[in-house]
C-alpha cells in the first residue's frame, strides 16, 4: 500500500514538473514582447509572463491540499528558464544578459522568485465557521 503512494507522488511530481517546463518555455519566449509608443518602448510581455507563472503557482497552492505540485511546477519553471539562459551549441542565448538584457535579468530572477515564494509559503489553517451563540 505504501509503495502505491510513493508511485503516485512520483507521477504527480513528474507531471507538474513537465507542466512547469512547458510554462517556463512559453513564458520565456513571451517575456520579451513589447511595443513602441512614440519614443518609449513598453515591455508588457515581462509583466504578463511573471503574472502567469505567479498566478499558476498560487492557484496550485490554493486549490490543491499538498505543496508537492506547486514545488514540482516551480522546479520545472526554474529549470526551463535556467536551460534557456545558458548558451547553446552555437553559443546563442535566448535570454540575453548584461547591458542589453535588463529585461532578461528581471525575467531570470523574477520568475524564480514568482514561483518559489508561493510554493514554499507555509500552509494557512482554514478557519472554522463561527457557531451561533444562543
Amino acid at each position: 500500500m505504501r509503495s502505491g503512494r510513493v508511485v503516485e507522488q512520483l507521477v504527480t511530481f513528474g507531471s507538474f514538473a513537465l507542466f512547469g517546463v512547458i510554462a517556463g518555455v512559453i513564458t520565456t519566449f513571451a517575456h520579451r514582447v513589447r511595443f513602441q509608443l512614440g519614443e518609449v518602448m513598453i515591455w508588457h510581455g515581462i509583466v504578463i509572463a511573471l503574472l502567469a507563472v505567479l498566478l499558476i503557482t498560487i492557484g496550485l497552492r490554493v486549490y490543491l491540499t499538498e505543496k508537492l505540485p506547486a514545488i514540482a511546477f516551480a522546479v520545472g519553471v526554474v529549470g526551463a528558464v535556467f536551460a534557456l539562459s545558458t548558451s547553446g551549441m552555437g553559443h546563442s542565448v535566448v535570454i540575453p544578459g548584461g547591458g542589453l538584457g535588463a529585461v532578461g535579468l528581471i525575467w531570470v530572477y523574477g520568475s524564480a522568485i514568482a514561483v518559489a515564494l508561493p510554493a514554499i509559503w507555509p500552509s494557512v489553517p482554514q478557519r472554522r465557521p463561527a457557531t451561533p451563540s444562543e
